[in-house]
């Protein structure tokens, strides 16, 4: 296969070239190629070759990581996966480079904010320590709420029912990527407090404003953050009592468990009473129900 420029790279077919003979300086000649459909073209190949051995492309992360601005949503998504294969296979690969993926949970498109997640989950897991500088773009993140595509769009009146299926489904679509990123950025935070509580401390009232979200998963991951911080340093968390306690009429038992967890490491009398209250609802888990008594108690005991 010729080596060199990009002219070459529209005729490789990773379907019917083995991907290990495919020659990696054409795909970065494509990659870098200042034509849309020449690095469109790189950009599937690495796919293709990084869902069939992810060592093939691990060369290349320097090119892909350099194509985070690209202007082309198909180029990114296809950079992004092989990304997120390469993730999946050893974190070490893209470890250097959380703070551009973390950029991309913010992007405009709602497809790329969910596949830089995918990339980003594998190294939150084995790798926590490498996003403990990024935790205030992790919550910007967190807290960037959840846009409509279709807002201001009318479908007519007249139109066909597979029309307004295909409107849902784009908002649908977007919604659910939207809430990905912000549930995985969230709970790259709470894997940051886990390992090192003092890098959240600064960030405790923007956790706690956080607590009232619509979702679940960001409304637990702000309560197990919070709990890895007051663990660490009660005194950090002492000013948020309020909203723990407000955590108590959410029907989300993980969220309120945490926030009881919270409440015992920071010994507020304030939430004796609410906790006690807790403990007496015939609704609730009766885990959790038990949780809030014993530290009712604990509290109250000092």
């Amino acid at each position: 296969m010729t080596t060199g420029d990009a002219d070459g790279i529209r005729d490789v077919d990773p379907t019917e070239t083995p991907p290990a003979e495919i020659d990696l300086d054409l795909v970065r000649a494509g990659l870098e190629s200042e034509n849309n459909l020449d690095r469109t073209q790189a950009a599937q190949v690495v796919s293709t070759m990084a869902a069939e051995d992810p060592a093939l492309v691990e060369p290349l992360v320097p090119t892909l990581v350099g194509l985070f601005d690209d202007e082309r949503t198909v180029v990114l998504k296809e950079v992004l996966f092989a990304l997120s294969v390469l993730a999946e296979d050893d974190p070490d690969h893209v470890a250097d480079d959380v703070g551009g993926l973390i950029d991309l949970l913010d992007h405009d498109v709602p497809l790329i904010r969910s596949v830089a997640a995918r990339a980003l989950r594998p190294v939150a897991v084995d790798r926590p320590a490498v996003f403990a500088a990024h935790v205030d773009d992790l919550l910007t993140v967190v807290e960037r709420p959840v846009e409509d595509p279709t807002e201001g769009y009318e479908p007519d009146p007249n139109a066909h029912s597979a029309q307004v299926r295909t409107i849902n489904d784009v908002r649908d679509k977007a919604e659910r990527r939207q809430l990905a990123a912000r549930a995985v950025a969230a709970h790259v935070v709470v894997a940051v407090a886990d390992r090192d509580a003092a890098a959240v401390t600064d960030h405790v009232d923007r956790l706690a404003d956080l607590l009232d979200d619509d979702s679940p998963a960001v409304t637990a991951a702000a309560a197990d953050a919070l709990a890895s911080v007051a663990e660490d340093d009660p005194d950090a968390v002492a000013g948020v009592t309020d909203a723990l306690i407000g955590t108590f009429d959410s029907p989300d038992d993980p969220t309120r468990a945490s926030a009881v967890a919270v409440l015992g490491f920071v010994g507020d009398e304030a939430a004796v009473e609410p906790l006690r209250e807790l403990a007496d609802d015939d609704e609730a888990d009766e885990d959790l129900r038990e949780l809030a008594a014993e530290t009712a108690a604990f509290v109250e005991d000092g």
